[in-house]
C-alpha cells in the first residue's frame, strides 16, 4: 500500500501542541541539510511575511498499526524536519528574528532581535499571526519503508535553485529590471565568469541594490531577496532612475575593460569596481589601467610577506585590501576595501598628472 493525501489543514501552533506525537528520528529518515539559527529564522520570516512555505511530508499511522511505526507515535517526519524544528525552536525561546527583519506590512516596526514571547508581549497581533500560520502537510500510508525512502529521494532529487533564479520567478518591478540590465554590453561580452546559474544576474541585483540605496550595504541573498520583495510590494517606488544610473555606469565600464576582461574573473570585486568608476567618470579612460597595476601591486606585496629577508615592508592597506575583499557582500568589508582602492588611485592619478 502507498497512498499520499493532504492532511487537514492545521495551524502551527496546532502542530506545536502535537508534537510529542511525532517522531523526528524515524530508521528511515535520511539526513538533509542542517540549518543555521539564521536558515530557522529565515523561515520564521516566510511565515511572518505572508510567504508560502513547502510542504511537509509525514508518515502518517493514525490509519492503523504498521511495523514502520517503532516509535508508537501518530505521525514520522519524511521530509521536513528542519522547518518543523524551526517553528518550534521559535516557539520555545531558542530562536529570534534576525537583525536585518523587516515586517513588510508595516516596515516602521522594529522586530529584529524578538523573539515569540517577545512578539506575544509586545506585538499580540503579529504573535497571532504567527500561531495561526496554516501549513501544508502531506501524509504518507504506506507499510513499506522502501517507498517512503523513494518518496525521499524523489522530493529532493531537484539540484536546489539558487537566489538568483529564485529571485527571477519573485515577481513584480525589479526581475524585468535585473533582466534589462544583464542585456548590456557589459555583462554580455566583457566578463569572464560563469553566468550558467544566472550569476550575472545575481550581480545585477547587487549592484542596482547599492546603486538604489546611494551607498553600500550588505548584499547577501537575504538583503537581495528583500530589495527583490520591495519590488513587489512597494509598487509606488521609483526603481528605473537607480536602473539608468546604473546603465550609466556600465556604459564607462564597458568602454573600458576588455572583451572577457582577465579583471572580472570574478564578480567578487566588481561592486568595487563599478562604485571606483561611478565616483570618478572623467577618469574613466584610466581605470582599467589602474587596476591593472594596483592588481599587479597585491601580487607582489603578497609574496614580500612570504620572503623574509626581504628589506621592503610590505603595504599595510594592500594586505588590509586582501583581507575585506574577501567578504564582497558584507557592508563594512565593501566599504573599506573601497576607501582603500581610491585612496591608491588617487596617488595614481597624481602621478598621471
Amino acid at each position: 500500500m502507498f497512498k499520499v493525501r493532504l492532511l487537514e489543514s492545521k495551524t502551527v501552533s496546532w502542530w506545536y501542541s502535537e508534537r510529542d506525537s511525532i517522531d523526528f528520528n524515524p530508521l528511515y529518515q535520511r539526513k538533509g541539510k542542517i540549518w543555521s539559527k539564521k536558515d530557522k529564522s529565515y523561515l520564521i520570516d516566510s511565515i511572518l511575511n505572508d510567504y508560502d512555505i513547502p510542504k511537509i511530508y509525514l508518515a502518517d499511522f493514525t490509519y492503523g498499526n504498521t511495523p514502520l511505526n517503532i516509535s508508537n507515535k501518530a505521525y514520522a517526519i519524511i521530509d521536513g524536519k528542519q522547518r518543523f524544528e524551526a517553528i518550534f525552536d521559535f516557539f520555545d525561546a531558542k530562536l529570534v528574528l534576525e537583525q536585518d527583519f523587516k515586517y513588510l506590512n508595516d516596515p516602521s516596526l522594529k522586530l529584529s532581535g524578538l523573539g515569540y514571547k517577545d512578539l506575544k508581549s509586545q506585538y499580540p497581533k503579529i504573535a497571532s499571526k504567527f500561531e495561526n500560520f496554516n501549513l501544508t502537510v502531506m501524509g504518507v500510508q504506506t507499510d513499506e519503508e522502501n517507498l517512503i525512502n523513494e518518496l525521499f529521494v524523489r522530493l529532493n532529487r531537484g539540484k536546489p535553485l539558487n537566489g538568483a533564479e529564485i529571485r527571477s520567478a519573485m515577481g513584480g518591478k525589479i526581475p524585468p529590471i535585473i533582466n534589462k540590465i544583464v542585456k548590456h554590453d557589459f555583462f554580455k561580452n566583457k566578463i569572464k565568469f560563469s553566468t550558467a546559474r544566472k550569476q550575472d544576474h545575481n550581480l545585477a541585483s547587487k549592484l542596482l541594490l547599492v546603486e538604489f540605496r546611494g551607498k553600500f550595504v550588505d548584499i547577501k541573498k537575504v538583503h537581495l531577496d528583500r530589495f527583490v520583495k520591495e519590488g513587489v510590494l512597494l509598487q509606488n517606488i521609483n526603481f528605473e532612475s537607480a536602473a539608468i544610473k546604473v546603465g550609466s555606469v556600465l556604459d564607462d565600464m564597458s568602454s573600458s575593460f576588455v572583451e572577457s576582461d582577465i579583471l572580472l574573473k570574478s564578480s567578487g570585486p566588481i561592486v568595487v569596481y563599478y562604485w571606483l568608476f561611478r565616483n570618478f567618470p572623467e577618469y574613466k579612460s584610466i581605470i582599467r589601467e589602474f587596476l591593472i597595476n594596483f592588481n599587479n601591486s597585491r601580487e607582489r606585496n603578497r609574496k614580500l610577506l612570504t620572503e623574509k629577508k626581504s628589506q621592503i615592508q610590505p603595504d599595510e592597506n594592500l594586505i588590509n585590501y586582501d583581507s575585506f575583499i574577501r567578504n564582497p557582500n558584507d557592508q563594512g568589508s565593501l566599504t573599506k576595501s573601497y576607501l582603500i582602492l581610491e585612496r591608491k588611485f588617487n596617488e595614481f592619478i597624481g602621478k598621471k598628472l
